[in-house]
C-alpha cells in the first residue's frame, strides 16, 4: 500500500472517499430496512376498546339510571339525593358539561357527566370502578369529574356560599332556626368529621372519644337552617 502511495499520491485519497461512500450508502441500506420494518409491524385492530365502545348500550348510564330514577329510595342510595335534586343540579350545570360538538356518536351528555361525579364521590369508590361500570377510560374520567366538580362549585357558590352582611339577613336565619329547630339566637351549626388514628404516644386518654377510639378531625363545616353549608 505504501509503495502504491508513493506512485500514486492521490491513491490514498480515492480510498479514504471509496471507505466514506460505502458508510453512506450502508447507512442509507439501514435506513430503508428500519422503515420498511416499521410498516411491517402490526397495526392494532382498533382505536378504541371495544368494551368502551358499548357504553351507550351496556353503560351504567344506559342501562340503570332511568330504571334507578323508578325508585328513589335506590337512587338516592347511589347518588345520595333525589331525582328532583339531580335534575335541579343539572339545570345549573348542565350548559358548562354539554360537549361542544355533538358530532361524534360517543360523546358523553351533561346528565352522564353529573351522573359519573355524583356517584364517585357518593360511593367513596375508585376512580377506576366507576369508569369501569359507565364504560369511560381511566384517562377521560379524571378530567370529566374535575371539569364537573368546578361547575359544580361555581353554580352552587352564589347561591349557597354568599356571606351575610346585613342585620336582618342575620336576624332571618336566627329566626328560621328557631321556627324549623327549636333554637332561639341560633345563627349557624358547626360539624365535622373524624377519623381513626393511631393513637400518639403518652397521651393518656385525652383524645378518646365516647367509642374508645382516637379520633382525629378532618373536617369541618358551618350550616345554616336549611342544612347547607
Amino acid at each position: 500500500m505504501a509503495t502504491i502511495g508513493l506512485l500514486c499520491p492521490k491513491f490514498e485519497a480515492c480510498a479514504v472517499e471509496s471507505e466514506i461512500e460505502e458508510e453512506i450508502i450502508a447507512l442509507a441500506a439501514a435506513s430503508v430496512l428500519i422503515k420498511r420494518t416499521k410498516r411491517r409491524r402490526k397495526r392494532p385492530k382498533f382505536h378504541i376498546n371495544p368494551y368502551l365502545q358499548l357504553r351507550n348500550i351496556k353503560g351504567r348510564f344506559a342501562s340503570d339510571f332511568q330504571d334507578l330514577r323508578q325508585y328513589p329510595p335506590s337512587f338516592r342510595e347511589n347518588f345520595h339525593l333525589n331525582p328532583s335534586n339531580f335534575d335541579y343540579l343539572l339545570t345549573l350545570v348542565g350548559p358548562q358539561l354539554e360537549p361542544k360538538t355533538r358530532a361524534r356518536g360517543d360523546s358523553l351528555s351533561a346528565a352522564e357527566k353529573l351522573a359519573i361525579t355524583l356517584e364517585y364521590l357518593a360511593s367513596g369508590s375508585y376512580q377506576r370502578h366507576v369508569a369501569s361500570v359507565y364504560r369511560v377510560s381511566k384517562q377521560a374520567i379524571g378530567k370529566i369529574m374535575d371539569r364537573t366538580c368546578e361547575a359544580l362549585y361555581k353554580s352552587l357558590k352564589p347561591l349557597y356560599f354568599k356571606v351575610n352582611n346585613t342585620t336582618d339577613d342575620w336576624l332571618n336565619i336566627s329566626n328560621r332556626y328557631h321556627e324549623l329547630w327549636n333554637l332561639p339566637n341560633c345563627v349557624g351549626a358547626i360539624d365535622g368529621k373524624h377519623v381513626q388514628i393511631v393513637n400518639p404516644p403518652n397521651i393518656g386518654s385525652s383524645f378518646y372519644n365516647y367509642k374508645l377510639t382516637t379520633p382525629f378531625p378532618f373536617t369541618e363545616g358551618y350550616l345554616s337552617h336549611t342544612l347547607l353549608v
